[in-house]
């Protein structure tokens, strides 16, 4: 009787363990896939960015579908849309659908030949915790969303009022951000992009920077 409890014992042991190891195995897998894939990416960046083919001045919505694209083309179809975010950086009115509202930057790659950059709204895309910015000074870098967000982004764009004063952004841009899925399909089957941010806003909501940034705890 002792004989047969042990013996059932060994064996309910020896499967936890079996099965444990293997969970530890499998997590150790997909923790290295994932940084392979991130590696790969931020090289690929690198490559699109230099790219004339891939990056055209005040495109950041089609350029973020064509990154995506050569990203797939060169990580043979790897990627999962779902796997990454798209965030919208804009003022309130622009996520309604208005069109003559702009904030300015100060680290556009574009301030080669002036002073600042406006945009009526810009688009970077997040994978993993990491941001991927075209237009994110003359160097290609990939910043993690805690310091895009938390610092080079509130310390570097504006609002201008009327008198030419500079404005904090934190507490007047809005962040919108879409599943990688709906952005990369449905972005491509609306001729407006007016209506696209609209549409979007009205499904997604949005959040002031400075709310976003304290919730994701940055």
């Amino acid at each position: 009787m002792k004989f047969c409890f042990f013996k059932y014992f060994f064996i309910l042991m020896l499967f936890v363990f079996c099965n444990t190891s293997m969970a530890s195995v499998n997590t150790c897998k997909s923790a290295l896939n994932n940084i392979n894939v991130k590696g790969k990416l931020d090289i690929l960046f690198q490559r699109a960015f230099k790219n004339p083919k891939i990056y055209k001045p005040s495109h950041c919505a089609e350029n973020s579908i064509r990154l995506f694209r050569f990203w797939q083309a060169n990580l043979d179809n790897a990627l999962q849309m779902k796997d990454f975010k798209i965030h919208y950086i804009a003022r309130p009115e622009t996520l309604q659908g208005y069109k003559r509202f702009f904030f300015s930057t100060l680290f556009a790659r574009e301030l080669s030949y002036k002073e600042k950059v406006s945009w009526r709204y810009h688009v970077v895309i997040e994978y993993d915790g990491d941001i991927y910015d075209m237009d994110y000074t003359n160097t290609p870098r990939v910043l993690s969303a805690r310091d895009y967000f938390s610092k080079d982004l509130i310390d570097n764009t504006f609002i201008e009022s009327l008198d030419g004063g500079r404005r904090s952004s934190g507490n007047k841009l809005r962040i919108l951000t879409i599943p990688g899925e709906d952005f990369f399909w449905r972005q491509l089957i609306y001729v407006w992009e007016t209506r696209f941010i609209k549409e979007m806003h009205a499904e997604y909501g949005s959040k002031v920077l400075n709310d976003y940034i304290m919730e994701a705890g940055f």
